[in-house]
């Protein structure tokens, strides 16, 4: 899990240094990692029972059937055994440690600049790190599913693929509806994989499956999911039957009725700000640039035919779209990041490099002090707001910014 290839250095001297230094980094980026959400877990814990974290996670179905609801109500059915105080955080930690290392073991594994960029990004994997309103919501629930639709892609048998993919998100979607947005993209990683080996018809009948399952679903949350005040009221009085100080008046959970129309006016709202709108397009850039560069690093894995190819466009615009349906922008662009990367890692494979030349260790010493450099500055001199008020800044200074001070008219928002 941890074996490095020897191309995988920027430079780096002798292999055995490389090799040495990659896995230290691998364990010390893993060990960081974990440190930070388990100490954030903790912090969610001490929360209890305020806050949106807690307002979202906790919606059930005592008020009927409603959008959100599987957590909540597998929550409630365990306060009693283990207190959700702590079952919570406990759960989505786990969660977290499971996924975010999955990501560290692809971007290692990949070896590249782009990649280690990637992963130290303030977009990606520390992004829920940064952000303490993205870390306690179900966004972790759309990683798992991205990670178990990685290994169908994989490793599943081709006839049952679809419909291990179809099982995983239809449960993905009832514990957050977001995560239909990313199936097309889970079924593109799949046909990705199975590249020339299939039929024309196959493919059809396949796209054809793919589109009526996500069209039901969305159809699934759209008419039959969303909530009503006394669903909402229902759901208050039975948590704070158990924990009296359970959803806060300004904490109860009335997204649960916020129409379409609605939604889209909160982002034709941050849209029209140029305040806002430049930020978050600011923030999608750099988030996205290792991505750029990861793909000049990587070969495609088999050869897709047209369809294969259409689909795969098609997926992302799907992700595309949850950019028009929600204001959390900063949310959304670290789901297509994440969700790119994965794809990238799953359906291309590194290009065969030669090795460094003998005898340039001072040219090479140079290119691993440039690198480590750029990543420094990189990982440390932006942050992306996961939501802000329409017309206020979304991208903002960064820790070594903050370190020392420094302000910059681009990033004047702490």
């Amino acid at each position: 899990m941890t074996t490095v290839p020897s191309h995988s250095s920027p430079g780096g001297g002798s292999l055995l240094r490389s090799r040495t230094l990659l896995l230290a980094g691998f364990w010390l980026t893993v060990a960081v990692v974990w440190a930070q959400f388990i100490s954030t877990s903790f912090r969610v814990a001490h929360d209890f029972p305020l806050g949106y974290s807690w307002s979202e996670m906790l919606v059930n179905y005592q008020g009927g059937f409603v959008r959100r609801g599987l957590f909540g109500e597998i929550l409630y059915r365990l306060d009693d055994l283990v207190s959700v105080r702590f079952l919570m955080p406990a759960i989505v930690c786990l969660l977290y440690l499971a996924t975010m290392t999955w990501l560290v073991v692809l971007a290692f594994r990949i070896g590249t600049f782009a990649a280690l960029l990637f992963l130290f990004s303030p977009g990606t994997v520390i992004f829920p790190i940064y952000e303490y309103v993205a870390f306690a919501r179900k966004d972790v629930f759309v990683f798992a599913a991205l990670m178990a639709a990685a290994a169908i892609a994989v490793y599943a048998p081709r006839r049952y693929a679809l419909a291990m993919l179809m099982a995983v998100y239809f449960v993905a979607g009832l514990f957050v509806e977001v995560a239909w947005f990313y199936f097309p993209l889970a079924v593109a990683m799949f046909l990705n994989r199975q590249g020339e080996g299939t039929s024309t018809g196959w493919q059809v009948a396949t796209m054809v499956a793919a589109d009526a399952y996500l069209l039901a679903c969305l159809a699934f949350s759209v008419l039959i999911g969303v909530g009503t005040p006394a669903m909402v009221d229902a759901i208050v009085a039975s948590w704070q039957a158990k924990h009296p100080g359970a959803f806060d008046v300004f904490y109860r959970p009335n997204f649960l009725f916020l129409t379409f129309r609605q939604g889209l006016q909160m982002v034709i709202d941050r849209a029209s700000s140029a305040r806002t709108a430049s930020g978050q397009v600011l923030g999608f850039v750099l988030t996205a640039a290792p991505l750029v560069l990861l793909v000049n690093d990587l070969k495609q894995r088999t050869k897709p035919g047209f369809l294969i190819r259409l689909w795969t466009f098609g997926s992302f615009c799907a992700m595309a779209l949850a950019y028009a349906v929600g204001a959390d922008w900063g949310r959304y662009t670290h789901f297509f990041a994440i969700h790119t990367f994965v794809y990238l890692a799953v359906t291309r494979e590194p290009r065969p490099r030669p090795p460094p030349a003998p005898g340039n260790e001072g040219r090479e010493n140079l290119v691993w002090i440039a690198c480590a450099l750029v990543l420094l500055l990189y990982a440390t001199t932006w942050r992306l707001a996961h939501v802000v008020p329409a017309g206020e800044l979304s991208i903002y200074p960064g820790s070594l910014q903050r370190l020392f001070g420094a302000v910059s008219p681009v990033f004047d928002r702490y």
